[in-house]
């Protein structure tokens, strides 16, 4: 039969002066009448397929694919078209041509000759035209490379469907070829074949020219894959929160793989989507993201560098902001990280490109004052963390750790026990369960049973700390029950506080149970409770226990809201647009939490600790263990207005607040 039309030859679907492995000229191609393979007859990969992985960056020798004298795609201009060597390969019958290295086919009919007389014979039936590409090289090492020649043009070429139908899986190949373009940003493509096996394994580089997406990375980290042999550093790379368009380009190379194989008289390139990239499989691409480039030094609030800090806490706090602070100086980075059909990054794909370059510097709120203040108070006392606040803004102004203790100050996960009856007094004014509000009749017994629970008043009121559990009498105004922190004053309002009304106030007034954005690249939590709790699980945390979990962090700002009547999101760098807000308190409600947390400082829990005029807080004592009471969590939380500071430290595994936290935070405040 005649031949079919010849296919245009590929063009550079991208720009950018890259039109194919040095390929300057425009090449015909025979065009194969392709038919899908057999699905009864199973054909095993040959040649051993093996992962590809990333390599050092491999450019086009200037020699080029095939032969010397060609430029280097990358620095030359391209030149002018010229013939192109050939060599012939001469069978029965048949004449063929083969371009080698452009597996360009061109097969000449040799049918009747014009004017010939008519044979008088019955013509034979015609033969079924044969599947799959039909390569004209002698060796099956040179029909594997053929075929893999024309499929890699066409991919370069951006002929993502002619590059599919020389594979045994064209929808999946389409797809994932398609993928790759897009979510690369590719402006330019050069792909370079390297070795051909008699076992149809053919080795191929790709040199890629790839571009970020207009959205910067967040939260992606930069690490070795598994499969990657590439010389990256395995550094993270976490990349800002900031919603800016930061933009990079780079180059990305590898060396890759391919099986291509005989079926039913064609050749097929055996579909694997890591052919592709490292790692890619049918329901992921590759993304380039931009990485910001994060500050080149980190200050307190006095310019002094906290990275020369002794304090675990602020060395921390310095490498984070490095990393992350949501800056416009510098110059982006750029990494490859896979992504889902769901469009989200997957976990550990990461891959740095090229390293973002850091010239900023960020000056925290950090008051070097108060922070040596915080490291020597919470120095008296084993597994001590402290967390100062300026209630006026949110500023932090000191983070602190015990030597040997964790990050606690910021990242700790510990029930609050009765530093949040703040938080539970104020829900129980706002709903109206006090009529007379801090001076209703509330008693408090020895014993709360709660849906066969029984909770028992075992605090830091005087009376515990002498051995015997505490209890207040139906007549006792609720003022007291607060300041001597009976339990059961708190537990016996379960049924009424359901529906959510207690977490509602710690969301709505103190700002939490949400993340909270410090300046450090990401929003974290800081407070976590159940928004919709009952029964026991409800009782116990109006007392501060059950599965709340908290942290000096988040009680210093509830200390610092009843300060001024209102939330003030805390934060490390000043300028961030995603702080959280919340209602401020009513005048009525923040003027009886101040008469209840002076008569803790004058008359209750903390009377002992000899806090001065002007203060106001709360102890608070947490049952950290299966055995009740035995070395409890010691909480303390005050403000000081006058000084414009609101403090919370605990020290895990200790005693009752007030002879524990309590006289850390009465340190720093004698001394400021």
């Amino acid at each position: 039969p005649a031949p079919p039309p010849p296919i245009p030859s590929p063009a550079n679907m991208w720009g950018g002066g890259f039109d194919g492995r040095q390929r300057q000229d425009s090449y015909p191609q025979e065009p194969r009448q392709q038919q899908s393979p057999s699905p009864q007859q199973q054909v095993p990969q040959q040649g051993g397929y093996q992962q590809p992985g990333y390599a050092q960056p491999e450019y086009p020798a200037p020699s080029g694919p095939r032969g010397p004298g060609q430029p280097d795609p990358f620095t030359a201009p391209a030149p002018a078209a010229r013939p192109r060597r050939t060599k012939l390969w001469v069978s029965a019958g048949v004449g063929a041509i083969a371009v080698v290295g452009l597996a360009t086919l061109l097969v000449v009919d040799q049918g009747a000759t014009p004017g010939a007389a008519a044979s008088t014979h019955t013509a034979a039936a015609p033969k079924p035209t044969p599947s799959g590409f039909q390569p004209t090289a002698s060796t099956p090492a040179g029909q594997a490379e053929q075929t893999a020649d024309v499929f890699l043009t066409a991919w370069q070429g951006g002929e993502f469907a002619q590059a599919a139908s020389y594979t045994d899986d064209p929808t999946d190949a389409e797809s994932v070829l398609s993928g790759y373009r897009t979510g690369l940003n590719l402006h330019g493509l050069q792909l370079t074949e390297k070795s051909a096996t008699a076992a149809g394994l053919v080795t191929f580089s790709v040199t890629a020219q790839v571009s970020s997406t207009a959205a910067v990375a967040e939260g992606a980290t930069t690490a070795p894959t598994a499969s990657s042999t590439a010389s990256t550093t395995g550094a993270t790379s976490t990349a800002a929160a900031s919603a800016a368009t930061t933009s990079a380009s780079g180059t990305w190379t590898y060396t890759s793989h391919l099986t291509a194989y005989k079926k039913d008289g064609g050749w097929y390139v055996k579909w694997d989507p890591t052919l592709v990239a490292p790692n890619v499989t049918d329901s992921t691409h590759p993304v380039a993201l931009a990485v910001k480039p994060g500050a080149k030094s980190v200050t307190d609030a006095d310019g002094d560098s906290l990275a020369a800090s002794t304090q675990p806490a602020l060395e921390n706090i310095a490498a984070l902001i490095k990393k992350n602070a949501a800056t416009t100086e510098g110059t982006a980075g750029l990494e490859i990280v896979l992504e889902d059909a769901k469009g989200e990054i997957v976990s550990g794909s990461a891959s740095e490109l090229t390293k973002p370059v850091s010239t900023a510097t960020v000056k925290t709120t950090i008051d070097p004052t108060l922070e040596s203040l915080a490291v020597t108070a919470v120095g008296q006392l084993k597994r001590s963390s402290m967390v100062i606040l300026r209630p006026s803004t949110g500023a932090i102004l000191a983070v602190a750790n015990s030597a040997g203790t964790s990050d606690v100050a910021l990242t700790g996960t510990l029930a609050p026990g009765s530093s949040m009856k703040v938080v539970s007094t104020t829900s129980l004014l706002l709903n109206g369960m006090l009529p007379q509000g801090i001076n209703t009749p509330v008693g408090c017994p020895l014993v709360e049973t709660v849906q066969g629970v029984k909770i028992h008043n075992s605090t830091d009121s005087p009376n515990s700390l002498s051995g015997t559990e505490d209890f207040e009498p139906p007549t006792t105004p609720f003022s007291t029950d607060f300041s001597m922190s009976c339990n059961n004053a708190f537990t016996q309002w379960w049924q009424q506080m359901a529906g959510g009304k207690l977490a509602s106030t710690a969301l709505n007034y103190y700002g939490l149970n949400q993340p909270w954005d410090l300046g450090l690249g990401s929003s974290g939590s800081y407070f976590t409770m159940p928004s919709d709790q009952s029964g026991s699980e409800l009782a116990e945390e109006l007392y501060g226990q059950g599965v709340i979990e908290a942290n000096p962090l988040s009680m210093a700002s509830v200390a610092a809201t009843v300060d001024t009547g209102q939330f003030h999101q805390p934060y490390l760098v000043a300028g961030l647009t995603d702080l959280k807000t919340a209602s401020p308190l009513p005048s009525s409600v923040q003027s009886q939490l101040y008469t209840v947390m002076r008569e803790v400082i004058t008359s209750g829990t903390a009377a002992s600790v000899g806090f001065g005029a002007g203060v106001y807080g709360k102890t608070g004592t947490a049952e950290a263990d299966a055995n009740k009471d035995k070395n409890p969590n010691g909480w303390m939380i005050v403000f000081d207005p006058a000084k414009d500071i609101a403090i919370a430290a605990v020290v895990v595994d200790s005693n009752f607040g007030a002879s524990t936290a309590g006289p850390e935070v009465n340190y720093v405040l004698q001394h400021y």
